[in-house]
């Protein structure tokens, strides 16, 4: 079975004028930036201060961002990767700094800056206070993931297992859902694009928590440009470098033998279940970002290897009768009881190697661009479809996971009153299903899909064991048969 799925995107988004303000937080919330705006008011009459130069610099911006304020003292400022930056107003010859103005992805900070117009020293005045995160100006209500806060706190190993954080989520068989939405109702965006699996709606791009810079989680409240989602919007960003190289390099591991041990449920009227537990799970990888040339071309790359194995156990059980009344013994919650007659074990593993790569490059404060590519290819040494019929017949290989590309560029123009942005992308996901013996050999795939004794499949089940200890007190109408009134190991229809 083969399955692919292929998607390309384009976007152009203008802000013009004074609509900017007004439209900006629509764009930005799928944009992998987010804008700080505000009012530069006279701290003893709080009327507006008009032509101050609002500067903003930080560790994740290339150069600076500046802007002057208008009649209302008001300024906006764009197109600002998450992080923490300082903003500096200049007032005749004086400076007022305000650190501390934490910019997140998709969202506005609102800061009002008041300041004393009087000062006529060239002295740099250090205002106190922290700009609020709370986006003021927008309906949206989620949640916000950040890198510190997957570092410190005991989380899933991908952006796609932390996306409970948020409030009003539940996980379902295939991710996790947001306001009794199910999870195939979900969009996803990284970088900009639509990652979304173009068949199901699944999660097909996935990244490891290193990786990331921020997860926004919009949870409920968000705008019409979210099209074809009524369940939750993710939007993620990765790393970026910056004028200094650093980097990171971390490993995990983990033994199968600190892992609880499952526990098999049994079928009511089934003599087969299955018990999976975990051999290992261990990944190795790095991430390193730092300057091409600085404050104008920066980079980033991270490689990440995982790998899982677990064992399948196969388990027979027969029905019990240990009073001799003829009747399947029930216990105290209804169900018949079962006792184990033999267990095989099958092992599987699998492999994935996350990656990703980001250039930004500056030509100048108001044309910037960036380039970003990423991915998440799996295949499996062998895995098991059921856990009946012989072995053989059951197992299969599998290669899937998604590769994605994405293409930024941002101008402002017309003295900052105007900005064009430029997001193009591609994503492909895929699925390809294979016998795991590629030359057949016979080994058709068996089901057991009628109601029957596991006795009477005992051709298939010798292929399975490699005795017949699995199969010893299943004896049904034989000299053997120690409960002639009912079927021993019963096969239920459908059986899987």
């Amino acid at each position: 079975m083969k399955r692919i799925g292929i998607s390309f995107m384009m976007a152009v988004g203008v802000l013009a004028g004074a609509q900017a303000i007004q439209t900006l937080d629509a764009v930005a919330q799928t944009s992998t930036t987010g804008a700080v705006r505000g009012r530069i008011v006279d701290k003893a009459t709080k009327e507006a201060v008009i032509g101050a130069t609002v500067v903003v610099q930080g560790p994740a911006l290339q150069g600076q961002q500046a802007e002057i304020t208008d009649e209302n003292g008001g300024f906006n400022i764009s197109n600002l990767p998450p992080g923490v930056y300082t903003m500096t107003v200049f007032y005749n010859e004086a400076q007022f700094t305000r650190p501390n103005v934490i910019i997140e992805v998709g969202k506005q900070a609102f800061v009002s800056v008041p300041i004393d117009t009087t000062v006529q020293t060239s002295e740099v005045i250090e205002l106190e206070g922290r700009a609020p995160i709370v986006d003021q100006g927008s309906t949206k209500t989620g949640v916000t993931i950040t890198d510190e806060y997957t570092t410190r706190i005991p989380v899933g190993r991908t952006f796609g297992a932390v996306l409970q954080s948020a409030s009003g989520t539940q996980g379902d068989l295939y991710g996790t859902s947001f306001g009794g939405s199910t999870s195939l109702e979900n969009t996803y965006i990284i970088e900009g694009i639509n990652t979304t699996d173009t068949a199901y709606g699944e999660q097909s791009s996935n990244l490891p928590n290193e990786f990331i810079e921020e997860t926004e989680v919009i949870s409920g409240g968000y705008n019409a440009e979210f099209g074809r989602s009524t369940g939750g919007v993710i939007n993620v960003v990765t790393k970026q470098g910056s004028n200094e190289f650093k980097g990171s390099v971390f490993g995990y591991f983990t033994p199968g033998s600190m892992v609880a041990t499952a526990e098999p449920i049994v079928r009511q009227g089934a003599s087969i279940s299955s018990e999976t537990n975990l051999d290992y799970s261990t990944d190795l990888g790095f991430e390193i970002g730092g300057p091409i040339k600085k404050d104008k071309i920066w980079f980033h790359a991270g490689y990440n290897p995982s790998f899982r194995k677990s064992t399948l156990d196969r388990v027979t059980y027969a029905r019990v009768d240990a009073d001799g009344d003829g009747e399947v013994d029930i216990n105290d919650s209804g169900f018949e009881v079962f006792e184990e007659l033999g267990r095989t074990p099958m092992s599987s593993s699998n492999q994935t190697h996350f990656f990703t790569g980001k250039i930004n490059g500056a030509i100048s404060q108001n044309h910037q661009w960036q380039v970003s590519g990423f991915g998440n290819p799996r295949s499996s040494g062998r895995a098991f479809y059921a856990v009946t019929g012989a072995r053989e017949s059951q197992l299969y290989a599998f290669d899937d996971g998604a590769y994605d590309a994405a293409l930024k560029w941002t101008s402002k123009l017309n003295d900052n009153k105007t900005q064009v942005d430029v997001v193009a992308g591609y994503h492909v996901n895929y699925v390809h299903e294979r016998p795991y013996y590629a030359d057949g050999k016979g080994k058709k795939m068996v089901r057991y899909g009628w109601d029957r004794s596991l006795s009477d499949m005992v051709g298939f089940e010798q292929a399975q064991n490699s005795t017949q200890e699995a199969l010893t007190g299943c004896e049904d109408g034989t000299v053997n048969d120690e409960n002639p009134d009912f079927v021993n190991c019963p096969l239920p229809f459908s059986s899987a």
